[in-house]
C-alpha cells in the first residue's frame, strides 16, 4: 500500500503552531517484549479512521517512568490530541496516571461517586477499589463499564486503559470528545471482498486514482478475502469512488462495513429466516466457531459436529463404511455423506461439511497435505468439490482458515448472486 502523505490544518495555542494530528502511545513491557499483541492501537486507528480522524504515529512504550514522562511530554507538546493506553490498573508497574498527572500538574483525588459504582459492581471487599476510585484532579473521567480502571481526559492527552476489551468499550466517549475539539481531515470508505485476488482487483484501482485527484485506494489482502480502502478529504468524492468498486466487482463484494465474511451470511440467513448446521473434520470446529462469534446466531446456526474420526463419521454422520473403505475420509464421496448426514440429523435448510488434511503429518502423493474435500447442501442442489489451496498456504492453522473463509463466501455467493460454488 502506498506511503499517505496528509495536509494538516494548523492551529495557535499558546503562541505555537502545533499541526492537527493524533498519536497513540501504547504503554507495557508485555508489548515490548512480544509476550501481548498490541491490537489496541489497531483497533484505535481503525475507529477513529472510519470518523474522519487519522491516526500519524503509534509509539510503544515501557514500563519506566522516566522514559514514559518524556515520550509522554514530548507527545503532548507535538500532537494536539494524543491517546494512552496501559499503566491505570492497581499494580507496581502501572504508572500512567502518576506520571500525567505530574506532567499536567494536578494530584490524585478520590472520586466518591466513582468508588461507589465500582462497589455495586464488584463488591466491597475488592482491595484495588480504592485506587481504581482515584482520577486527575480536572480531568474529565471516562467511563469503564467492564473493569475497574477508568479512563481520563486531561488536557490534550486521553488515557485509556491496556485491556482491549474495556478500552474499545470506552471508544465510544472519545469519539464523543474528539467530534467536538479536533478537526476531521481525513476519511475512509471501506469494501469487503471474496474470491478475488489482488492482481484482479488491482489495475482498476489504479484507473480510478489517476483519473480522480485527491483519491488514494490502498488494498489489504487476506486469505479468501480482500479489504480494499478509499482514502480522501472530501467524504462525497470517497464515496462515489466506492460506488464505482462496489459495481466494477459487485459478485465478489459482501460488506461496505464488516470485513468478516460470517457476518454477512449471518445477516442474510435471519433476514430470509433459513438455518444452517455444519459437519467438520479437518476444521475441527472452527466453521461453527466463528458463526457462533457474533451475537444473535441461535436465530439460525443450529448446530454442528466435529466427526474427526471415522467411527464418529459413520455413528453420527451415518457415512457408510464402505464409502470410507473404498474412497477414504478425505475424499469426494465423504464430504458428500457427511453434509447429507447433517443436514438429515438437524433438518437445516443448508449445510456444510469439511474433510481433509490440515497436515504438518498426513499427506501421502495422492492426497498431500492441503487436500480438502468439502460439500454444499442447499434445497436446490448439493455442491461438493476440492478447496482451492494455494501454494503459499502451507501452515495447518491457513489450511483451516482459509477453507472456513472459502466456504462461508462460497454459500453467500450462492445465495445472493445465485454463483454455484466451486466455480470461482
Amino acid at each position: 500500500m502506498k506511503i499517505r502523505v496528509f495536509r494538516y490544518l494548523m492551529y495557535k495555542e499558546k503562541s505555537r503552531t502545533v499541526n492537527m494530528t493524533l498519536e497513540i502511545l501504547s504503554i507495557g513491557n508485555e508489548l515490548l517484549s512480544g509476550h501481548t499483541l498490541n491490537s489496541n492501537a489497531t483497533v484505535i486507528a481503525q475507529r477513529l479512521l472510519l470518523h474522519g480522524f487519522s491516526i500519524d504515529k503509534v509509539t510503544t512504550l515501557p514500563d519506566q517512568a522516566a522514559v514514559l514522562k518524556e515520550e509522554i511530554k514530548q507527545a503532548m507538546e507535538r500532537a494536539s490530541f494524543v491517546i494512552t493506553t496501559g499503566g491505570l490498573g492497581p499494580t507496581g508497574d502501572d504508572l500512567t496516571r502518576d506520571i500525567i498527572a505530574e506532567i499536567c500538574e494536578t494530584t490524585l483525588v478520590k472520586d466518591e461517586a466513582l468508588a461507589k459504582d465500582l462497589i455495586t459492581r464488584f463488591g466491597k471487599n475488592s482491595p484495588t477499589l480504592e485506587d481504581q476510585a482515584r482520577v486527575l484532579k480536572g480531568g474529565e473521567v471516562i467511563h469503564n463499564p467492564l473493569g475497574t480502571a477508568p479512563g481520563f481526559i486531561i488536557k490534550n492527552v486521553i488515557v485509556l486503559p491496556g485491556v482491549p476489551s474495556q478500552m474499545e468499550a470506552m471508544l465510544p466517549q472519545v469519539l464523543a470528545h474528539l467530534e467536538k475539539h479536533h478537526k476531521k481531515s481525513h476519511y475512509v470508505k471501506p469494501l469487503y471482498l471474496s474470491l478475488i485476488s489482488e492482481q484482479e482487483v488491482d489495475p482498476f484501482l489504479r484507473t480510478l486514482e489517476k483519473k480522480h485527484q485527491g483519491i488514494e485506494i490502498g488494498i489489504c489482502p487476506s486469505y479468501g478475502t480482500l479489504s480494499v480502502y478509499v482514502h480522501g478529504d472530501d467524504p462525497q468524492k470517497i464515496s462515489a469512488i466506492q460506488g464505482l468498486i462496489a459495481e466494477k466487482f459487485k459478485p465478489h463484494l459482501y460488506s461496505a462495513t464488516h470485513r468478516e465474511i460470517e457476518i454477512a451470511l449471518h445477516e442474510w440467513m435471519i433476514k430470509h429466516k433459513k438455518t444452517l448446521g455444519v459437519a467438520e473434520s479437518c476444521t475441527g470446529g472452527h466453521l461453527a466457531a466463528r458463526l457462533t462469534s457474533h451475537p444473535g446466531a441461535s436465530e439460525y446456526f443450529l448446530g454442528g459436529v466435529v466427526a474427526y474420526s471415522n467411527h464418529l463419521k459413520e455413528r453420527v454422520l451415518a457415512v457408510p463404511a464402505e464409502t470410507l473403505k473404498a474412497h477414504g475420509a478425505v475424499s469426494h464421496e465423504t464430504a458428500l455423506e457427511m453434509v447429507k448426514g447433517i443436514q438429515k440429523l438437524t433438518g437445516a435448510d443448508y449445510a456444510i461439511s469439511t474433510t481433509g488434511i490440515a497436515g504438518p503429518d498426513g499427506g501421502s502423493p495422492e492426497k498431500p497435505v492441503g487436500t480438502v474435500w468439502s460439500a454444499i447442501h442447499t434445497p436446490e442442489k448439493t455442491f461438493s468439490g476440492k478447496i482451492p489451496i494455494k501454494g503459499s498456504i502451507r501452515s495447518r492453522s491457513l489450511i483451516i482458515e482459509y477453507t472456513t473463509t472459502y466456504l462461508l463466501a462460497s454459500l453467500y455467493r450462492f445465495l445472493t448472486h445465485n454463483i454455484e460454488p466451486y466455480h470461482v
